[in-house]
Order: structure tokens, then sequence, then C-alpha cells
């Protein structure tokens, strides 16, 4: 029997230019973590979102950040934060947070959950994704048409709470509130290597791979190695 291929042409009929093959610096971060396996939960969740562009990329984000914001006590918090792996997140529908500023405590905000779940779909969807801690917040930079771009989903978050109960009232300046994805610079990428120098910033598969497994390690990770 003859093999047969799949078309390459599009719906116009123009035939789709293929994508060139990534260098092994990419195709690191398309690799499942353990907290990060592409099992059918997500391969269903990310169908939700067709195609590999930054029009996808927002519709994911987007949907994210409508996930309940559950809120937890201190004691809940060390049962549950950052014991989830990604499928569960994404079938919960929920991202843990504190309920307040509890002691000396800094407030868990739910960007840890954000960024694992983002990260898993981004690479079901073939695009190269990083999860990175920088202090005690986490985002997602990603890789997707030749250019590295960061996200940040409590951006919007932000934006939405200063639209919903005023600016003003919360002393939120909206011109100071960054974009939810942004172009990642040459002047970031210094800044991110000098932290990366002091033990400020660290990158990786998930929020496991760089240590970040219980309410204890909220502050503590490591450099995955290799």
């Amino acid at each position: 029997m003859a093999r047969t291929h799949r078309s390459t042409k599009t719906r116009k009929g123009r035939r789709a230019r293929p994508r060139p093959a990534l260098p092994a610096r990419l195709r690191k971060f398309l690799k499942p973590g353990k907290q990060t396996a592409v099992t059918k939960t997500v391969r269903g969740y990310a169908r939700r979102f067709p195609g590999a562009s930054m029009e996808a990329v927002r519709a994911v984000l987007a949907d994210l950040v409508r996930f309940k914001r559950k809120k937890f006590d201190l004691q809940g918090l060390s049962g549950i934060y950052a014991k989830r792996n990604a499928a569960t997140i994404i079938r919960d529908r929920f991202v843990v947070v504190s309920k307040s500023r509890q002691g000396n405590f800094t407030a868990v905000e739910g960007c840890v959950d954000y960024n694992v779940a983002l990260c898993v779909v981004l690479r079901a969807k073939k695009i190269p994704a990083k999860f990175t801690r920088e202090g005690i917040h986490s985002t997602t930079l990603f890789f997707l048409d030749g250019k590295w771009f960061e996200a940040d989903p409590l951006t919007e978050l932000t934006r939405r709470v200063a639209r919903s109960r005023g600016a003003a009232a919360l002393h939120i300046d909206p011109k100071k509130i960054p974009p939810l994805i942004t172009p990642v610079s040459e002047a970031r990428f210094r800044e991110i290597e000098e932290k990366k120098q002091s033990d400020a910033f660290a990158e990786g598969l998930d929020a496991w791979d760089i240590g970040i497994t219980s309410l204890s390690k909220f502050g503590k990770y490591n450099p995955p190695k290799g």
C-alpha cells in the first residue's frame, strides 16, 4: 500500500512554510517536567485554543485568569501550595491564594499555579516555555515566531481589579500596570543573567524543577541542575 502524507496546504490552497527545527537549547523547554506532564487532561484543554500563535496564547491566558482564586489560611496553604501538578490545576480550575497577609508571611497570589498551567499548555502546543521565579514572583518565558516573550497572568488580574473597584481607590496607576505579554528585550535578558548570578532568578520546566515543592520553599529555590 502506498504511503500517504498529510497535506501541507492551507485552507486557501497555499503551501504552508515548514516550521524550522528548534535548537537544543529551546527543545529542552518542550520536554515535560515532573509537575508538567502533557496528559490527556492537558491535551484536551490545549485543543480548546487552536494553533500556536500569539492569539492562541492570549486566549489561554484569558481563560486561566478566570480560574477561581481559592483562599486558604496558613494551615490550609501548607497542605496544598505547590503540591498539585499542572493537570490537576487545570482539572480543578482554581489557583491557591492566601486569605490575607498573615504575620510576616507574604501573601500567596496564585502565580505559581497560573504559570505551571500556562507552561504545560504552551508545550502541548509545541511552544517552548520556561517557568521562572524572580524573588517571590513567578512568570513564564515563551519562544514564539523567533522571539522570547514574558507572560505575567497577575498583571491582567490587577487590571481587572483596578477596573472593577476603581484604580484611584486602590492607589493604582493604570499606566504603570505592565502588559500581560511583553517581548524580552536585550536589557531584560541582561537583568535576568545578572540576577541568576545572585540567585535572585531561576528558570526551569516548572516549580518543582527549581525546588518550589511546598510552602516552606516559597522563597527558597535553586536553578535546576544541567
